[in-house]
């Protein structure tokens, strides 16, 4: 199953330093991709097809397996981890990491990934001023916009076997070869955990 991802940081700041949580920035997040009517119909028109993954909800214990689990046409937002950030002048922010999980429609839609993280970037909010792409919008009011760190992409593909456990694509003769190639889909792997 090809899925794409993209991972987004947002610098806050509030006046009394202290640290938005990132739930909310999330929630702010899945809304903002959601009002962009251009991405909504690259992916087949159905907004709900974008989400949020939040452990601890009975549906998302598990972010690969949510990954595994993407419709076709749709997109997973997952908080990554929250770090210090200096920025000019001194001031203490904090930067908080998002990935974007796309899945790309498979029928009836020329939308490839390509286009998808086009659309990420590019896309335009409803209600927001022409020149405010995703990129260039707020998500959060107490967050700058996404361009200070510009997001960044890439193509991953899962093998995965009919019994849902990840598939070793290449043989192997030996035990020791067997054991390298399981190390080799674990690592590919801790890269969505």
């Amino acid at each position: 199953m090809p899925t794409a991802c993209s991972t987004w940081h947002c610098c806050s700041a509030r006046v009394d330093g202290s640290v938005i949580n990132p739930k909310t920035i999330l929630g702010e997040w899945v809304t903002a991709l959601q009002s962009c009517p251009d991405l909504v119909d690259a992916l087949g028109g159905d907004g709900d097809n974008i989400r949020a993954f939040m452990e601890g909800l009975a549906t998302d214990n598990n972010l690969r397996l949510a990954i595994l689990q993407m419709p076709p046409g749709s997109i997973l937002v997952a908080w990554n981890g929250t770090t210090p950030r200096r920025l000019t002048g001194g001031s203490l922010h904090f930067a908080h990491r998002f990935s974007i999980y796309l899945r790309a429609p498979e029928q009836n839609s020329t939308a490839t990934y390509a286009d998808l993280f086009w659309l990420l970037v590019s896309a335009i909010p409803t209600g927001a001023p022409s020149w405010a792409s995703l990129l260039h919008v707020q998500i959060d009011p107490d967050c700058y916009p996404m361009d200070m760190d510009l997001p960044s992409a890439q193509r991953n593909t899962v093998v995965v076997s009919a019994d849902g456990r990840p598939s070793i694509t290449r043989g192997a003769s030996n035990a020791g070869r067997a054991r390298q190639s399981r190390r080799g889909i674990r690592a590919t792997w801790k890269r969505f955990l």
